[in-house]
């Protein structure tokens, strides 16, 4: 009775209460009885461990130590966010914790800021330095599609790319209507738009954007360079070569278990941006599965020969998507995967998000 109290009205983190909590609130009194020891793994993941404990002096360091893992955690998810808020929730969690200081500063100095005519928000959007790179079906690749080869080298400038899938709260804010399939979820990628659509979203954008910026779908080579993490020979956009479901939004059935993927939970949906916490090295959340993701060029043949801020082909029947989404098999979900629809073709695993040159 006491947990159930006790989980009801304490915040927890991530809905799961640490061992410090349990055992400072609820479980007073208890005569709890394992074999041997006492809990003491945080990890959402897990169930309780035993360990083989002789008193108290060594309960207290063993959930001391499992409360400065979770603070740890915490931390570096906010860290991976990079913003405001993502700190403030840091702190409500753990208002002593050890890295207080740091989420403190974090939050000040964005509070402090001078607000001056020149003074631009943040958009979300990442910095990305150009450089040359192999796109298509390289070494590491495997169960490639014809249209992935032959691979070739490219050479891209400077770009920016959103951290995150454009959201249904962004897309509402900007267009005034919610297309999506899978409604009731301000920070999930809006999704069931057309790449049609999405030119009209880009329109207003720009329109009402004060903040000079241009906003853009990504090219096909930007989008695969930025999954890369920069060009690097990987398998998944999170930097990974194996498709995790706790870390990717995808079908990961065990019938279509591969060996660089590991069977798991189907979530047969969408999730909120970010949820999942598995960053690339360059910050970007989400370009493998949750929703396939639309590139501005017409699908066209990989040419042989090395390319230059390839432009894209003048005419063709269909735009290009990339990424994989929340129904895709992990082949599907590959960095070097290229899906193609035409251009007002709409479904509930079809979203996109934001580019731009400077």
């Amino acid at each position: 009775k006491k947990l159930v109290e006790g989980l009801r009205s304490t915040q927890t983190l991530d809905g799961f209460l640490t061992s410090k909590q349990l055992f400072a609130n609820y479980v007073e009194g208890a005569t709890p009885t394992p074999r041997a020891g006492t809990f003491g793994d945080d990890e959402p993941s897990s169930a309780f461990l035993f360990y083989d404990l002789q008193g108290p002096a060594k309960l207290e360091t063993a959930v001391v130590a499992a409360d400065t893992e979770a603070d740890d955690r915490a931390f570096e998810k906010a860290k991976s966010r990079n913003t405001v808020e993502s700190y403030q929730d840091y702190l409500d969690i753990f208002p002593n914790g050890r890295h207080k200081t740091e989420a403190a500063e974090k939050t000040k100095a964005s509070q402090t800021r001078p607000s001056t005519s020149s003074d631009i928000p943040d958009d979300g959007l990442v910095f990305v330095r150009g450089g040359t790179f192999t796109m298509g079906c390289t070494s590491e690749q495997q169960d490639c599609d014809t249209d992935e080869k032959p691979s070739h080298q490219v050479a891209l400038g400077d770009f920016y790319i959103g951290r995150y899938e454009v959201t249904q709260k962004q897309w509402k804010q900007v267009m005034g209507t919610n297309p999506s399939g899978f409604k009731d979820c301000d920070d999930c990628p809006v999704e069931n738009v057309s790449w049609e659509d999405v030119q009209d979203f880009l329109k207003r954008l720009n329109k009402d954007a004060k903040n000079g910026k241009v906003y853009r779908l990504p090219t096909e080579a930007e989008w695969e360079y930025a999954a890369r993490e920069g060009g690097k020979a990987v398998l998944f956009s999170n930097g990974e070569n194996t498709a995790d479901p706790k870390e990717i939004n995808f079908d990961a059935s065990a019938a279509y278990k591969k060996p660089y993927s590991i069977a798991g939970k189907y979530r047969k949906k969408t999730v909120p941006v970010g949820s999942l916490n598995s960053p690339n090295s360059l910050g970007l959340h989400d370009m493998s599965g949750n929703v396939w993701e639309w590139c501005n060029d017409w699908k066209a043949t990989y040419p042989s020969e090395s390319q230059s801020n390839p432009a894209e082909p003048i005419t063709g029947s269909f735009r290009v998507l990339r990424g994989g989404s929340w129904g895709s098999n992990p082949q599907n979900c590959r960095v070097a995967v290229r899906l193609s629809y035409s251009p007002g073709n709409r479904d509930n695993d079809v979203g996109f998000r934001l580019a731009r040159t400077k």
